[in-house]
Order: C-alpha cells, then structure tokens, then sequence
C-alpha cells in the first residue's frame, strides 16, 4: 500500500511539474518558438511550401496547444492554397479538411502565426503534388479529437513523415502530433531525422537529430534538444539553457 501511495504521489508531483509550462502561458501569454527568418517569395516566382502555427484559442485550450496548418505555390501563382484541419465543420456534418487561398501567413483566432518549416524551389515544385495526393488520402477527414488526436497538428505530421525533405520540427505544444496514423506504434519522427515510438499519441518516446529527445506524457511533451542546447516543455515548447 505504501509502495501505491508513494507511486501516486511521484505521479501527481511530475503532473504538476508540466503543468507549469501551460500555467505560465496562461499567465504571461507567451511561449517560445523556433522561428524561421521571415522574408517573401513572391518575387523570386519559385515553388514555395510553409508550414505555420499560432495558439488554438484565446481560451485554456490556447495555453496547451498549437493550430498548425500548411501553404504549398507553385511558380507563377500569387496565392498559397492552404490546408488544414477545422474541428468547426464537424458541428455541421462536412469534411474537416479545409481548402483555401490566400497568404499562407494568416491569423488564428486573432494571434499571429509562427513559421515553422519552408522548403522553395525545385524540391517544393516536385514535393507538391505527391503533398497533394497525401492530403487525398488522410484518413481522418472526419474524425477529431482535441486529446490525444487525431486533430490538426496529427494531419501536419502526418505530410511531414511523408516528405521528410521539409525537414519539420512541430513543437511540444502541437498536441496531436504524436498521433500514429494508422494505429501503429513506430515510426518515423516528423523531421525525418529519427524514430519515434507511441502509444495512440498518450506514452511515447521520440528521438531524432532535429528533434532531440523527447518523452509523451499523456499527450505532453517534454525532453531535451542537444544540437540547440534546449529544455523542451508542454505549453512554452523551448527553454533555452545557457552553454
């Protein structure tokens, strides 16, 4: 008995632990991202493919979690044709893939986006249309769940296994991400630099070059990212350490 206790009670102190990352979001209304220099494509006319993120709501939901989305252009066109994931078409019994066009640098919710992955050039103008055939057959057109996925940032994951030229690193707070398509329990990291293990995205285990290390905890992530000396945490996904 005392051994359960003395479990329960070490379970509940690291809970808290990771807790504090979204507490401090919620406080601060801040967190960490490793952004990408931010510059135009449009007149260089190449193939251009992002991929960006910005809080889920103004709510508790926003202090956990990330809404990510990705913007693919061929040569020649002046708008992104965006995808993503809307849970908001399942109150209405529609497909939650959502197609448009526009800038794919655009507000969620009213916070502004981070950009979180660019391929241009050659290697985007032939990356696009296998994307596309990919964005066709994800199976969870109509299936959502904010915890533990399948939602937005599970589909984003799921191009990024399948076209490890993006290079993509989604941080700890794109819950969902760790969601196996498929219901298998390996494989590859979104980055395309490692392997990951995970149990229906709630326990798991990821590491990669680009990613580090990272531990699922019940959909939480946190872990360590060596090449970039970072402390990863729920919420304000990086903690820089100093060398």
């Amino acid at each position: 008995m005392r051994k359960f206790l003395s479990v329960c009670k070490w379970f509940v102190i690291f809970s808290v632990l990771l807790l504090l990352g979204p507490l401090w979001v919620a406080i601060t209304g801040s967190r960490n991202e490793r952004k990408f220099p931010e510059h135009s494509q449009e007149e260089r006319g190449e193939a251009v493919i992002e991929v960006y993120g910005a809080r889920v709501s103004p709510g508790w939901k926003g202090w956990f979690a990330l809404h990510t989305w990705i913007g693919m252009k061929m040569p020649g066109e002046k708008e992104f044709t965006i995808y993503e994931i809307v849970v908001d078409k399942m109150k209405k019994k529609l497909p939650l893939m959502h197609i448009s066009r526009g800038p794919a640098a655009k507000n969620w919710c009213g916070y502004p986006p981070t950009l979180l992955g660019r391929l241009q050039g050659k290697e985007a103008e032939t990356l696009i249309p296998q994307l596309k055939k990919l964005v066709d057959h994800y199976p969870y057109q109509d299936c959502y769940r904010l915890w533990p996925g399948p939602n937005c940032n599970t589909f984003v994951a799921y191009l990024a296994r399948h076209a490890p030229q993006l290079h993509l690193v989604l941080p700890p707070s794109a819950i969902g991400k760790d969601y196996l398509v498929g219901h298998g329990y390996l494989a590859r990291a979104p980055s395309g630099s490692g392997f990951q293990f995970s149990f229906l995205g709630t326990l798991g285990l990821l590491i990669a070059k680009d990613e580090g290390i990272e531990i699922n905890w019940l959909g939480l992530d946190f872990g360590f990212n060596p090449q970039h000396f970072t402390l990863l945490w729920p919420g304000v996904n990086y903690i820089q350490l100093s060398y």
